[in-house]
């Protein structure tokens, strides 16, 4: 399977040089005014497909398709920098890709087969014909059902991540060493180069607030900081067979262009002497990555100067999450086992766990944990010296008496949040189950803080987008609408979690489950929060009125005393510790 998928990879490249040669090297954007006409359908010569003109397929679904959603399931999207909602129209409906979180392009298509032998674009059928004739827009089953029935292969996943952009000039080494040496001021005397999975500028997430905050504190450190992320986006990790992966670079926060792995290796060589042997390596993700260039990288650089962060569990299996075919925690059973053998990510964790082991047993990293709990379950299943993982979290949560206490909130309803990305894993669906199940009671209120576009039938939606320029955006909304409850309830064991962290400094109290890792620990640690069993224990905590019984507490707490949020300085302090 990997040697057909790096087969695409390399030729792709292959594709590459011939167009250097021929300079054929060309850019497409797409233009809203343009009359061309779109056929919407992939190649098909059904009698019954239409010729679209492409302006009333994107006045029709413009209000509908939810770029932000879209940019954080697809981040291959958004490094591509194609216009998201072109990209659906011309291509990502064909992939199965969904243009919001609520409507399952494969669903719908496997449910209408007059829709696919049509060959339309089965979201604008549903917004201009579907919805009225009652047809369903996702899996009545549920969010598991659906999973299943569309479970995809890795190499299908693949197809999906697939660049499809044509690779640009890339960097040489002289270039990266130029770029290297201007940017080194007096201030400056380390550098240091950090692995990430994608753009962190522009994809949403956790590890990418962490790489973002990093970023922007290394230059008052006396640190120039070089990220570096995979061309090509990847489920899994890079097959060694392409011996010389594409790597973007962000350099102090500017991108500054694609070049060859080793090209970033060498650049960094010829400025060691700069920098006085002051440079360090950075992990915060391997997704995508070729392990035996990182292992290149780290011993050039000089095996003590390494770090290795537990932001995932990708270091377990390329199912960094822990879900067994992407719908339930299987908690990382033994390779082989047959907890482990029925999941569709078996057969590549075998190779996928001996290649880290050996980047662990031949680079003296020391591994950084942003909880107790994440070092204790990781040391469980992986063979490492405890002696060499180290716990940083994240955010310190401190809690002070106010001298004046704020007026309380007193018969109103109660409210119930949800915070950040709408997904399953992170417990969306429980959120949205209990909102439609309590959407008539007059004694709750439903809000959901992010940036997506959530139609959901009593759901209050508050924009908040949190970033390392404004650390405290979802706490301030939080803390401004009063929540008096944040459902996080993860599939999975978390190993920090912001947005628990958010919750509790804004005054809200966590209802979480036992496996949500991190979550769970915060809030058995804070008492800020309850601990419940199942999704019908979590119904029964709101209709059986144990909210009611304890929202005047909450909201003693909340008008009596506020917490403030230190934010670590991640890695920065351990590199300062190593400088020569």
């Amino acid at each position: 399977m990997k040697n057909r998928i790096f087969r695409v990879i390399e030729e792709i490249y292959k594709k590459y040089y011939e167009n250097v040669l021929n300079k054929k090297i060309i850019s497409h954007e797409f233009d809203s005014t343009s009359s061309n006409k779109l056929k919407t359908p992939t190649d098909t010569s059904s009698t019954t497909n239409q010729n679209v003109d492409h302006r009333e397929v994107v006045s029709v679904l413009k209000e509908h398709f939810d770029e932000a959603f879209y940019l954080t399931a697809y981040p291959d999207v958004a490094q591509s920098k194609v216009d998201p909602l072109w990209h659906f129209i011309t291509t990502g409906w064909k992939e199965g890709r969904n243009p919001c979180a609520e409507f399952s392009t494969t669903y719908y298509l496997q449910s209408n087969h007059d829709v696919v032998e049509a060959g339309i674009n089965p979201f604008w059928h549903y917004i201009v014909a579907g919805k009225l004739e009652g047809r369903p827009k996702s899996h009545p089953g549920g969010y598991k059902a659906e999973k299943l029935s569309s479970l995809l292969s890795l190499e299908q996943v693949f197809i999906y991540c697939k660049n499809s952009n044509i690779i640009p000039e890339l960097l040489d080494v002289g270039k990266v060493e130029d770029l290297l040496v201007k940017s080194k001021t007096e201030n400056i005397n380390q550098l240091a180069i950090s692995i990430g999975q994608d753009h962190y500028i522009k994809i949403s997430g956790g590890t990418q607030l962490c790489i973002q905050r990093e970023a922007v504190l290394a230059a008052d450190a006396g640190v120039l900081y070089v990220n570096a992320h995979p061309w090509q986006p990847l489920p899994f990790l890079a097959n060694e067979e392409i011996a010389d992966p594409l790597l973007c670079l962000i350099l102090a926060g500017e991108d500054i262009g694609v070049c060859h792995a080793s090209t970033l290796t060498s650049a960094i060589d010829r400025v060691r002497n700069l920098f006085l042997g002051n440079i360090n390596l950075i992990i915060h993700s391997l997704l995508g990555h070729s392990v035996l260039w990182v292992k290149q990288l780290a011993k050039s650089i000089g095996n003590r100067r390494s770090w290795l962060w537990l932001h995932d569990f990708f270091t377990l299996c390329p199912s960094f999450t822990l879900q067994r075919n992407t719908i339930s925690y299987c908690g990382a059973p033994a390779q082989k086992s047959n907890a482990c053998l029925i999941c569709v990510y078996s057969e590549e964790r075998i190779t996928h766990v001996s290649r880290i082991q050996s980047l662990l047993a031949e680079i003296e990293f020391t591994v950084v944990s942003p909880s107790e709990v994440t070092k204790a379950f990781w040391l469980k299943k992986m063979d490492f010296p405890a002696d060499r993982v180290i716990v940083v979290p994240h955010v310190d949560l401190k809690w002070f008496e106010r001298e004046t206490p704020l007026e309380m909130l007193r018969d109103t309803p109660i409210t119930i949040g949800f915070m950040g990305a709408p997904v399953y894993h992170k417990g969306w669906n429980t959120f949205e189950s209990l909102a439609k199940a309590l959407a008539h009671d007059p004694r709750f209120h439903f809000l959901y803080f992010g940036h997506y576009k959530l139609p959901l039938s009593g759901v209050e939606t508050v924009n908040v987008h949190v970033t390392a320029q404004d650390e405290f955006a979802m706490t301030r909304a939080i803390s401004k609408c009063q929540v008096d409850f944040v459902i996080h309830w993860p599939s999975f064991p978390e190993t920090f979690s912001f947005t628990t962290h958010e919750a509790i400094a804004a005054g809200a109290y966590v209802l979480t489950n036992s496996i949500s890792g991190n979550v769970a620990a915060t809030v058995a640690r804070t008492a800020m929060g309850a601990i419940l069993e199942d999704e019908q224990a979590l119904n029964e905590f709101f209709i059986g009125g144990e909210a009611s019984r304890i929202v005047d507490l909450i909201r003693t707490k909340r008008a009596t005393r506020f917490c403030r949020s230190d934010f670590s300085n991640m890695t920065l302090p351990l590199v300062m510790k190593e400088r020569v």
